[in-house]
């Protein structure tokens, strides 16, 4: 039987600022999700919380990035929505999250204009921008060019590689990408000069986000080292980190970066004794997550920013995803293996910004208002006793990306993963029929029935579904995951 651990003891929020005291009024609470992604589970906590931390007062407004009616108001732009889903103005907004990198534009616009204190800043959405800016305060990040002419490219290529560098066998390989992505979709890798420019025309071809199409195309620099994507959140302009994941992208299917685990890791895990550099890997990735953060002046709510452990040069950031959480079903995993998760955290800290409102308002109020001043300030006691840095991991997690290696009809169901045990004589065998996994925390298969249509994985908009693992023995954890990834190349049977 599957234990999970209470949250109600171990999350935390602030004694911050930010909304107009209007927030406080009686006639109702509501977040605002834009895009959610109910696949990974977010949508369904933020409900959670909007019926426990406000006591059933409060209200999940899920939105997808065109402004209704009310909101059009709001901010003064036309309707492009019915009314389908909306807010009664009369309605109090506490805060605004965002799940998709397409989202991040009205999420941000409609926060600022309700005062939310993050503003609108261009640099938090598009890549390029970003590290531009990063760049100019000093902070490690990958080297890139934006340009919609080969010949800044080539010149940019040139300037990558070593002054030994001659042939093309000793190409220092680069990363081609869309300004504005998600997903790893369009993200390629060019192992040549000639690979690059064929790449580089071949650009209109490549995904980017909210449809959009670019002339220019962003070039760069490929890292080697360990990746990792730490999660924060923010409240005020105090940044805590709250889960840290190690990242297994391999090449597959003639893509190269296919996810096949995000492994949560802690300050103490894989250190190198023998070598001084990389003893605090970890920690150096969090530090700089939190720059990030700083730099990029957010104020409220989660992000989720992707790092690099570059020998001889440290941290290294290769993107920041500002105002969103991570796109992965990491709630129960969080839960079990650190024991609070990132979505209650950024309900918390919404709550808690309006600690210093509170204060102002006047001492006499009505019975509701003092239901939600109390439910306020216990946010902010929760935010103010949450640690900068994730402790140490009760039990070691992992969420396994499941990849299709064939496209076509499937003809029949497809392999099952079980959770074992030690009386299970067959523990070890992984065949048609499936395989058993000490480990086993959720099998989510996206392909089960005969006569789905199966694509191969070439990103994460193409994974073939996905399972948690989690145990105390990390031994356990890493077999069950190279047994899981030679299941793959058994589990879809395809016409």
């Amino acid at each position: 039987m599957l234990i999970f651990f209470s949250l109600a003891l171990l999350l935390a929020s602030t004694t911050a600022t930010a909304f107009s005291a209007s927030s406080l009024a009686p006639n109702g609470r509501l977040l605002l999700l834009v895009d959610p992604l109910d696949d990974f589970g977010v949508t369904s906590r933020l409900t959670e919380c909007c019926e426990s931390e406000m006591r059933g007062g409060g209200r999940l407004l899920q939105w997808r990035a065109r402004w209704s009616p009310a909101m059009a108001r709001l901010v003064d732009r036309e309707s492009s929505c019915s009314n389908k889903n909306d807010f009664d103005e009369e309605e109090n907004v506490i805060g605004v999250l965002c799940e998709s990198d397409t989202g991040l534009k009205y999420s941000e616009e409609l926060s600022a204009h309700l005062r939310m204190a993050n503003g609108v800043c261009e640099a938090r959405r598009d890549k390029y921008m970003m590290m531009q800016r990063l760049e100019a305060r000093g902070m490690p990040v990958v080297r890139q060019i934006l340009t919609d002419d080969w010949r800044e490219a080539e010149a940019f290529l040139h300037s990558l590689q070593a002054p030994s560098s001659s042939s093309s066998s000793s190409f220092s390989k680069c990363v081609i990408k869309p300004p504005r992505g998600a997903a790893s979709k369009g993200v390629c890798v060019a192992t040549s000069m000639e690979d690059a420019k064929r790449k580089f025309d071949d650009r209109y071809t490549l995904g980017y986000a909210n449809g959009t199409i670019s002339e220019a195309v962003l070039l760069q620099e490929y890292l080697e080292g360990n990746e990792y994507a730490v999660d924060t959140v923010s409240c005020n302009g105090e940044h805590k980190v709250v889960a840290t994941w190690r990242y297994d992208k391999r090449p597959l299917n003639e893509a190269p970066f296919v996810y096949f685990a995000s492994e949560l890791v802690d300050e103490n895990d894989d250190n190198d004794e023998d070598d001084e550099e990389q003893e605090d890997e970890v920690a150096q990735v969090q530090d700089l997550a939190v720059r990030v953060c700083e730099a990029l002046d957010m104020r409220y709510g989660p992000s989720h920013i992707e790092i690099k452990f570059v020998k001889g040069r440290g941290a290294v950031l290769v993107e920041g995803n500002m105002g969103r959480f991570h796109c992965q079903d990491f709630c129960t995993l969080v839960d079990m293996c650190i024991g609070y998760c990132a979505v209650d955290v950024a309900v918390d800290a919404f709550l808690a910004g309006m600690v210093l409102e509170v204060e102002k308002e006047e001492k006499e109020k009505q019975e509701e208002e003092d239901e939600f001043v109390r439910m306020c300030l216990e946010a902010s006691m929760r935010w103010n006793s949450l640690p900068d840095r994730p402790p140490s991991l009760r039990c070691r997690g992992m969420i396994v990306h499941l990849s299709s290696l064939v496209e076509g009809t499937l003809v029949s169901p497809v392999a099952e993963v079980r959770r074992g045990t030690d009386e299970d004589e067959d523990e070890e065998a992984v065949d048609a029929n499936g395989m058993f996994a000490k480990s086993l925390l959720a099998w989510c298969p996206l392909y089960e029935d005969a006569g789905m249509r199966v694509q191969k994985t070439v990103d994460l908009t193409t994974t073939a579904g996905y399972a948690l693992l989690a145990s105390f023995n990390k031994q356990q954890i890493a077999k069950d995951f190279r047994r899981i990834i030679e299941l793959q190349e058994l589990m879809h049977v395809v016409r």
